[in-house]
């Protein structure tokens, strides 16, 4: 049962990628626990739950990874569908878990039925700390405050911070 329920959220999260290149770069980037040795891809199938998977497909969204500052990429996606794009220098540099806990928190703004900037910000961080991703996640806020100041030196960030400390 649970081979063929892994099976399915690996088919299931494989559909979402607009293009294989981003498994492969997803699928490079390593953590290791206990003598055992996982990719970002591994750890974000194990993750998702089926439900949320076919969510995904059901609202038509999609992973697209890039090359920051700029790329191309030709691909076709359904009428009406969000696409996750994600820079593939960046998520290398910040490593497994921290790229992990990023594209969780994309995911989560996918999932709110909500359409208020801060609640979909609040929203989306609970979705990443649902899944157990919460130390990473006020990592890269700190990461986010301390690199790129003009984007989250905001008092947004900062109240997120403090959300997130206090649950």
């Amino acid at each position: 049962m649970n081979i063929e329920k892994n099976n399915m959220k690996g088919e299931l999260l494989h559909s979402r990628f607009l293009n294989d290149h981003g498994i492969g770069i997803l699928m490079r980037i390593k953590h290791h626990e206990e003598g055992r040795t996982f990719n970002a891809y591994q750890i974000l199938a194990q993750a998702l739950d089926i439900p949320t998977l076919e969510e995904m497909v059901r609202k038509n969204i999609f992973f697209l990874p890039m090359y920051s500052p700029a790329s191309i990429s030709a691909v076709q996606i359904p009428e009406s569908s969000i696409v996750i794009s994600f820079d593939i220098h960046f998520i290398i540099k910040i490593g497994c878990l921290h790229t992990v806990a990023v594209l969780l928190h994309e995911i989560g703004h996918t999932m709110n039925p909500n359409a208020n900037w801060m609640t979909d910000e609040f929203y989306a961080d609970d979705f990443v700390i649902s899944h157990h991703f919460k130390d990473q996640l006020l990592e890269m806020l700190d990461y986010g405050i301390i690199n790129f100041p003009e984007t989250y030196n905001k008092p947004i960030t900062y109240d997120r911070i403090s959300r997130i400390k206090n649950l």
